[in-house]
C-alpha cells in the first residue's frame, strides 16, 4: 500500500515475481475493465477519469478469480482499497484457508508522488494522471485507503518502507524483509 505515485505497483510486481506469487493489481484490472466495450467497462472508465475508485463488486469479481487460481498466495497491490472491503476480502481469504500476513506501506510525500505521476503521464500517455485527477486521488487515498493502514497497524501487520529513491533502492529495502 502507499499513496499515489509511491511505486507500489512496480514494487508489488517485483515482489510477486521474486516470491513466485500471483500479482493482484487493481489498477491494471481497472484499466483492463475500462477498456472493454461493456456496461461495466463504460461505468469504470467514467469513474476512473474522475479519479474515483471503481465499484467494489466489479473489481472483486476479477480479484477473486486471480486468488482462486493462486493457491500458493498472492501479492495484493493496494488492495483492499476501502475500509468496508476489508471484511469481505478477509472472509474470502479465510474460506480459502489463508489470510493477509503482512502489509507493506511505501511512504512518500504527496509532492514527490505528484511529480512521479506527472512524469509517468507524459511518458506513458496516461490520460487519468492529470493534475486535477492526481489531487483528487490523494484525497481519495487519505479518506478511503489510509484507514486500512490503521486497521492493519492495529493487528501488528504493517511495515513502513521509505519510498524515496530509485526503484532498485526501494526494492532492496523491501527484499530485506524477506531474507
Amino acid at each position: 500500500m502507499g499513496p499515489p505515485g509511491s511505486g507500489k505497483s512496480t514494487q508489488a510486481k517485483l515482489l510477486a515475481w521474486r516470491l513466485g506469487l500471483a500479482h493482484v493489481a487493481p489498477g491494471d484490472i481497472t484499466r483492463q475493465i475500462a477498456s472493454e466495450d461493456t456496461d461495466d467497462g463504460r461505468t469504470v472508465k467514467e469513474i476512473m477519469n474522475k479519479g474515483e475508485l471503481p465499484p467494489f463488486e466489479i473489481l472483486f469479481r476479477k480479484v477473486k478469480k486471480i486468488l482462486e487460481s493462486s493457491p500458493q498466495g498472492a501479492v495484493m497491490d493496494g488492495y483492499p482499497r476501502e475500509e468496508n472491503q476489508i471484511f469481505m476480502v478477509e472472509e474470502f481469504l479465510k474460506e480459502k484457508g489463508t489470510q493477509i500476513d503482512k502489509v507493506i506501506v511505501i511512504d512518500l510525500s504527496n509532492e514527490e508522488g505528484q511529480k512521479r505521476m506527472l512524469a509517468r503521464a507524459k511518458l506513458e500517455g496516461r490520460t487519468d494522471d492529470t493534475p486535477e485527477v492526481i489531487k483528487h486521488r490523494f484525497e481519495v487515498y487519505r479518506e478511503q485507503t489510509k484507514p486500512i493502514v490503521g486497521y492493519y497497524e492495529g493487528q501488528g501487520k504493517v511495515v513502513h518502507i521509505d519510498g524515496n529513491g530509485s526503484v532498485p533502492e526501494v526494492t532492496s529495502r523491501i527484499n530485506k524483509m524477506f531474507t
